[in-house]
């Protein structure tokens, strides 16, 4: 027998009948005393053995087999949970990597935003171009060969659509111009 080791017998009926206060197994001797009721505790200075009736064996054997079965279930429940732990954690730092991206392409897009924004604004302000605009202008007329006479045009327009009327000693006049860039 190793040092240390613990086995359980039935031996408690045995002792009973012959009362022994020490058992003898393999040429070793090891002395005993009853320890609670219906238990018999023998040892020597390497091995114990404790004694018991095979029903409380068989009682103590189901419970530990059910707490090993426990601690199988609750193991395995802990690894699930480590992997899920593991697996969030990755989930996490892919997260994160994808939110920097994010946050870099937002940083693009809003610096884009801004420079055709102020683009538009230096644009505007080149060409002048506003949606209405009102549109005047003075030239010279001439009506059945009598000379030329002045004219005033006076005009609003829209984007590319104008609208004016022309106005003159003896010549009145509306206009309907839709402006086409060439250059």
């Amino acid at each position: 027998m190793k040092k240390g080791s613990i086995i359980l017998i039935s031996l408690l009926g045995i002792l009973h009948l012959y009362a022994q206060e020490s058992i003898s197994i393999n040429n070793k001797t090891l002395s005993g005393h009853e320890a609670q009721d219906e238990f018999w505790i023998f040892s020597d200075s390497e091995d114990t053995i404790v004694a018991m009736h095979y029903s409380e064996y068989i009682a103590l054997y189901r419970k530990a087999r059910l707490a090993q079965l426990d601690a199988q279930r609750l193991d395995s429940i802990l690894s699930a949970k480590e992997d899920l732990l593991e697996k969030y954690e990755e989930y996490e730092l892919d997260a994160d990597r994808h939110i920097a991206v994010q946050n870099e392409a937002i940083a693009i897009a809003d610096s884009l935003y801004s420079g055709y924004k102020s683009l538009y604004s230096d644009l505007k302000t080149l060409y002048d171009v506003r949606p209405f605009c009102l549109v005047a202008g003075m030239g010279l007329y001439s009506y059945r060969e009598k000379g030329l006479d002045p004219l005033i045009h006076i005009g609003v327009e829209y984007r590319k659509l104008q609208l004016s009327g022309q106005f003159g000693k003896s010549y009145r006049g509306v206009n309907l111009q839709y402006r086409i860039p060439i250059f």
